[in-house]
């Protein structure tokens, strides 16, 4: 395939995750965009690169580094039990949406009390 043509599996993905947004059943929180923060990661990170240190430190505004450890802890799967997009006027007002399952909506107001304006 060409560089510039989507591979099946992203058209599939990108299916699932339209249908997911608009038809399954959840709760839409508002969340703030993340502040820059360090991290400090060891060897079991994914974002870990070995330079012969025993720690890395990066910063991120990226809301996976940020969230997703709580999310994953205590809803579950990205993309099954929850996701994110940028909806209506979320990139001006600094905000993302999470959407939680329906069947983990408790989690969606203890994520909305942490991390909302």
């Amino acid at each position: 395939m060409g560089d510039n043509k989507i591979s099946i599996q992203e058209q599939i993905r990108k299916f699932f995750q339209m249908l997911w947004w608009r038809y399954w059943p959840g709760v839409k929180v508002k969340l703030v965009w993340p502040e820059e923060k360090t991290f400090v990661v060891d060897s079991s990170h994914p974002r870990w690169y070995d330079v012969g240190a025993t720690y890395v430190e990066y910063t991120s505004v990226d809301p996976n580094d940020h969230y997703r450890p709580w999310l994953e802890k205590h809803i579950g799967k990205q993309d099954w039990d929850w996701g994110w997009t940028m909806e209506d006027n979320d990139a001006a007002d600094n905000l993302l949406t999470l959407k939680v399952c329906k069947s983990k909506s408790k989690y969606a107001i203890l994520a909305a009390l942490q991390w909302s304006k």
